[in-house]
């Protein structure tokens, strides 16, 4: 029997080594990931990213208080998502600006041409409504083979001139607008879509909602906006009660009998008033 038993101790021995050993293993990988990371957010430099110049795609006043800079992928499904939370920042504030760059992906084929097409559009004053159909559209087009025609026909349907927008497609001088916004893109540590710089700053992870995305970018402004919208609200409950008072007098008002019925009995005590106050009624009609 003890002969037995002594292989087993040594089982579970050589057992509770490689379990040792996987879970080290497991805690190296863990801390490098969480390394890379914070290395990836340090490596970032704000000041690599260049102005906004009038070369840029801007969405927004030109003299905006607040600017957003974004460096997209238009075969991205992350950048799809979040383009109409950028577009509803710009359409729902006067004082922010939307600035879209290139940054195209080499995970994605179709990002560089589907990036060449939008400046086609540009080109002819088109970049916003064709960003937004490449968005739009993009589980179409980015399983195609070649969607070259596919964004000609894109390019029709926005009544441009698809003659100049094929060949502006693949122009040099669009391939270098696309190339020089994503070296710049590299220059500044950007390594994924999207990436938002925000009035300078290089946001490390994007804001998950609507809202935390119009405080970050707002900041001061927003707590501002809160505290004016509650004291009108505060001040609009004084104002407001009388009307509601009235709406629930108008819902009180008795019915035709009871009215008739009301009439009558006034009728009654009328008359036996009439010489009393007659003289008093008679005053008030005439002031």
């Amino acid at each position: 029997m003890a002969q037995n038993e002594h292989p087993q101790t040594e089982d579970n021995t050589v057992l509770n080594i490689i379990i040792g050993i996987a879970v080290l293993v497991a805690i190296g990988f863990l801390a490098f990931f969480v390394i890379q990371s914070q290395q990836g957010a340090s490596n970032t430099d704000a000041s690599a990213v260049p102005e906004v110049s009038a070369a840029d795609h801007v969405k927004g006043a030109e003299d905006a208080e607040h600017t957003v800079i974004e460096y997209g992928d238009f075969q991205c499904p992350a950048c799809k998502q979040y383009s109409p939370i950028l577009g509803r920042l710009v359409e729902e504030n006067d004082n922010v600006r939307l600035v879209y760059r290139h940054l195209p992906l080499s995970v994605h084929d179709k990002a560089e041409i589907a990036a060449q097409a939008s400046e086609a559009a540009a080109k002819q004053d088109a970049f916003w409504a064709y960003h937004d159909k490449l968005f739009e559209n993009q589980n179409e087009w980015s399983e195609e083979g070649d969607p070259k025609q596919t964004f000609i026909s894109y390019a029709e349907e926005l009544e441009l001139d698809t003659g100049q927008f094929e060949q502006d497609m693949t122009s040099s001088e669009v391939q270098n607008t696309v190339s020089e916004d994503a070296r710049t893109a590299q220059q500044a540590g950007l390594t994924s879509t999207p990436s938002l710089v925000v009035n300078g700053e290089i946001l490390d992870q994007l804001p998950r909602t609507y809202a935390e995305l119009e405080e970050r970018v707002l900041g001061q402004d927003t707590e501002d906006q809160e505290e004016d919208t509650t004291e009108q609200e505060n001040s609009g409950t004084e104002e407001d009660a009388p009307t509601n008072e009235n709406e629930s007098e108008n819902e009180e008002q008795p019915s035709d009998e009871e009215s008739s019925s009301d009439n009558e009995n006034s009728d009654d005590t009328s008359g036996e008033q009439e010489g009393n106050e007659g003289e008093d009624t008679n005053e008030e009609t005439s002031s």
